[in-house]
């Protein structure tokens, strides 16, 4: 018996040989491009889908997709194929879906709060919805959880040396989520407000805003969101304290240093800074350059 199983594809012949296989003890990997397994998915669109159809299909993909040996990999595509007769390899690469399927519960609170809002064709009409959406509009899905859609990157993100969310804590900042705003600069640099006084923000210059009317005042918004974040800084480490005992030396407490330190401590190392000033923060607390 094969030890593993990959079924590429999402219709109705995909999940139910999936099923087939894992009641025969199989371990199978179903592999979609889409982000989730839903009806419009499943019936062939050259077909009448009646309302009996539908009803029948979907105990069949909630089968299969909830049975313990079938493994769901959505938004993935397959880059090769390689091995032999019996011993196949496949490797795909899996765009990200932004939003934990475990945590979510598809409850739309998100959809509501989000302000951007994204074409696209439904049906061969133009409609929009949110950036943070359902999988498929009014449809049961497998997973439900939601996804964000992300089609590129913004000019004022793509300008920052630091690749700093500019578009992502303006949007908070505008709903008042200050707290929000300043953890989402933080992910990227734990100064927000020294960039907010003295960066020469690229971003800025490469603002689409500008061909409008002006640019965003970037800059301020980065010092409004450091100094009113009734919280503050939030620590949030990405691997357990000290969790790595390699020993690593930084050199000065500039910026760099100070940011480079912030970063190896989320990552679980202790790194030690040297500075031959009497204070932390090299140019930034002796004198701007």
């Amino acid at each position: 018996m094969a030890k593993g199983v990959a079924v590429i594809g999402d219709s109705v012949g995909a999940a139910q040989a999936a099923l087939t296989l894992a009641d025969l003890g199989v371990e199978v990997n179903i592999i979609t491009s889409s982000p989730s397994l839903d009806l419009d998915n499943t019936v062939d669109s050259a077909l009448p889908a009646s309302s009996e159809k539908l009803l029948s299909i979907w105990p069949l993909l909630l089968r299969a997709a909830s049975h313990p040996l079938v493994t769901l990999h959505t938004n993935s595509k397959v880059a090769n194929i390689g091995g032999k007769q019996g011993r196949f390899t496949i490797r795909a690469t899996r765009d990200p879906r932004y939003v934990r399927v475990d945590l979510c519960t598809g409850c739309g609170r998100c959809e509501e709060a989000c302000s951007v809002q994204v074409p696209f064709l439904l049906d061969g009409r133009r409609a929009t919805h949110s950036a943070i959406h359902a999988p498929a509009p009014d449809a049961k899905t497998i997973p439900s959880a939601y996804c964000i859609e992300k089609s590129g990157v913004a000019p004022c993100r793509a300008a920052c040396p630091l690749g700093i969310n500019v578009q992502g804590f303006i949007s908070l900042l505008s709903g008042g989520k200050v707290d929000e705003a300043l953890n989402l600069i933080n992910e990227a640099a734990p100064l927000a407000g020294v960039l907010g006084r003295v960066c020469t923000h690229p971003c800025e210059d490469n603002c689409k805003r500008g061909e409008v009317d002006s640019s965003v005042f970037i800059p301020a918004l980065h010092r409004y969101a450091a100094d009113n974040a009734p919280s503050g800084i939030n620590y949030r480490p990405k691997a357990p304290a000290r969790s790595r005992r390699e020993k690593i030396a930084i050199v000065g407490s500039g910026p760099a240093g100070l940011t480079a330190a912030w970063e190896l401590a989320r990552r679980g190392y202790s790194p030690t800074i040297f500075e031959s000033h009497a204070v932390v923060g090299g140019m930034v607390a002796t004198g701007i350059p």
